[in-house]
């Protein structure tokens, strides 16, 4: 993510776009996709961006450990 967000200014419309993709709330494709993934289990992890693994580590370790225990 750093090489985009330093590589912007040789791409002026990627300011834009992450700033419209921050602002969307992606719940909505999030609940989406589980719907239409059979067998499929939803995790909405708060204030948490795109590396849950490295933001909420301990939280995301429990949660995929049940995950793989089913």
């Amino acid at each position: 993510m750093l090489e985009q967000v330093r590589g912007g200014a040789r791409c002026p419309a990627f300011g834009p776009a992450l700033a419209a993709l921050i602002r969307r709330d992606i719940r909505a494709a999030a609940i989406s996709y589980h719907r239409r993934l059979p067998h499929s289990r939803l995790e909405i992890f708060e204030r948490t961006g795109h590396l849950p693994q490295l933001e909420r580590p301990l939280r995301f370790n429990l949660v995929l450990g049940e995950f793989l225990d089913e």
